[in-house]
């Protein structure tokens, strides 16, 4: 409110859509907040709307031409004061026009560790949005999310390159939460052992899986076996998942099995189990999704199975996101040749025979560096960059950089030290007080 430039901390349930939605009714001017995700949009918006709260929209993709004309009208006649966005929403030629004539006195960047190229979740949209801030010096910049490690608090400080920049860290600590792994030598026992715990109580709980195929089996299990589950992930359509979230929500079944597409900033503060079926690739994205239970304050647990199997399934996932220096010369040489025309992702993982999410994650590198540009319908193109000034080990170090998160979660399960002490610890934290709760300690 102060007009200080802040990158917050706060880890999840500790409000951070407050500390935006509370000032963009305060401030003269409007508060502009990137976010990754449109159900997360939606999420808050209905919430906000449930709560009076009007002048409040989004400008995402999914809008009909109707509404995205009746929204930039809106915009235009200073009738909003909260708009969300997507961060690929700064590539339109026409929103940069709009941007000058309003008057904006706030911009929020949700879940900012997408920003940071070391981080878990790193978006190449959200790492050039630091060119974009430097059109709108007058607007305060609060940057938010739950987890980031102090290495990638730094680059998030140091790309958003806003001046004297404050950090506010809350402790990282969920007293309320107890922390469990568990070792199975199988996924039949791993099925048992869910099977069992959820039989055991008749608690809300989210069961995280690591593929939709796994969602969907484990869901019908469950249903098979007494425990009414509804499954949600990525590949269903809008409906499907905005029913799926509206019947959890309301109590309709108590228990969910879910990728990690579902989650994030949905509102529900009785959940009392978060059970990990498989071993996830990163301690941030561990401790993000298991601090969706108990945000009510009360006691609830955080279960992580896990089996040998798992750990090499995450590693071979690993192995076919990224390219090899090589595979990335031959992606640069292939997009060279193609001169202004330019190329997509999935037509230049055809052309290679490799796997298009290498591909992508390849081309996205090549563009972070300016070796490549995009152009408006999504396609590669050259910028007839010095093919002798090009770091191709930058895609190496990346994916060692993965490794290493990957083998901070090995480290956690198979750890027979307090897990709580562990998890902060990693997040450059002390546990100040005896550990009140994990499998470890108790």
């Amino acid at each position: 409110m102060s007009g200080k430039h802040t990158l917050a901390l706060l880890p999840t349930g500790y409000g951070k859509s407050l500390c935006y939605q509370v000032p963009s009714q305060i401030l003269s001017g409007m508060t502009i907040v990137v976010s990754p995700l449109i159900a997360l949009m939606q999420d808050q918006l209905s919430a906000l709307h449930k709560n009076g709260v009007r002048n409040a929209t989004a400008l995402n993709s999914s809008l009909s031409q109707y509404e995205l004309e009746s929204c930039l009208w809106q915009l235009e006649n200073g009738e909003i004061k909260l708009l969300y966005l997507a961060p690929e929403r700064f590539e339109s030629q026409r929103f940069r026009k709009l941007l000058p004539q309003l008057d904006i006195s706030l911009i929020v960047i949700d879940e900012a560790h997408c920003i940071s190229q070391w981080g878990h979740d790193f978006r190449l949209q959200y790492r050039n949005l630091s060119a974009h801030l430097a059109q709108l010096s007058k607007a305060t910049v609060l940057a938010l999310t739950a987890t980031a490690t102090p290495f990638v608090q730094r680059d998030i400080v140091q790309t958003l390159g806003v001046p004297r920049m404050t950090i506010v860290s809350a402790n990282f600590d969920r007293p309320n939460l107890r922390f469990e792994a568990k070792s199975l030598k199988s996924s039949s026992e791993k099925e048992m052992h869910l099977l069992e715990r959820l039989k055991s109580n008749n608690d809300t709980a989210i069961v995280y899986t690591s593929s939709r195929k796994e969602t969907e089996r484990l869901a019908a299990l469950l249903n098979e076996n007494g425990i009414a589950a509804g499954f949600y992930h990525a590949g269903l359509d809008t409906g499907a998942r905005q029913k799926t979230q509206f019947d959890f929500q309301n109590g309709k079944f108590r228990t969910i099995v879910c990728t990690v597409a579902f989650g994030m900033g949905i509102d529900k503060s009785d959940i009392r189990q978060v059970i990990h079926f498989n071993l996830p690739s990163s301690l941030e994205s561990y401790y993000q999704e298991a601090g969706r239970a108990g945000r009510d304050g009360n006691h609830a647990r955080c279960l992580l199975l896990h089996q040998a199997k798992d750990i090499s399934t995450q590693k071979w996932l690993l192995g076919q996101n990224y390219p090899s220096t090589d595979e990335l010369k031959l992606m640069f040489d292939s997009v060279k040749s193609r001169g202004m025309a330019g190329i997509k992702a999935a037509e230049l993982a055809g052309k290679l025979a490799l796997k298009e999410a290498a591909v992508q994650s390849g081309l996205n590198y090549l563009k972070q560096i300016q070796a490549l540009d995009t152009a408006s319908d999504g396609s590669f193109f050259d910028r007839s960059f010095d093919r002798s000034l090009i770091d191709f080990d930058g895609i190496e170090k990346r994916k060692k950089m993965e490794l290493e998160r990957l083998q901070k979660i090995i480290d956690y399960v198979s750890s027979q030290s307090c897990r709580r002490e562990y998890i902060l610890d990693y997040f450059g934290q002390a546990l100040l007080d005896a550990c009140s709760g994990c499998d470890a300690c108790n």
